[in-house]
């Protein structure tokens, strides 16, 4: 019980610094340490580019993740 007072500041600190990012805007969330990811390149994509589809490659500024997705720039 004697944790409990501790581990409720930790968790408004935590709450409060999500809400700050949720304010700037839409961020891309590691799905691995919950870091920053960031867009690295943008290329057609290999199979579906002839339709306007993109792949983009992601990285997380936090560790070593990296990722990439099918992104449509037509739709918002």
């Amino acid at each position: 019980m004697t944790q409990a007072p501790a581990r409720l500041d930790e968790l408004e600190k935590r709450v409060a610094a999500l809400e700050a990012r949720a304010k700037g805007g839409a961020v891309d969330a590691c799905p691995l340490c919950g870091g920053e990811m960031k867009v690295v390149s943008v290329m057609p994509h290999p199979t579906f580019g002839t339709f306007g589809i993109q792949q983009h490659s992601l990285a997380c500024q936090s560790c070593t993740h990296s990722e990439k997705r099918k992104v449509d720039p037509n739709k918002s």
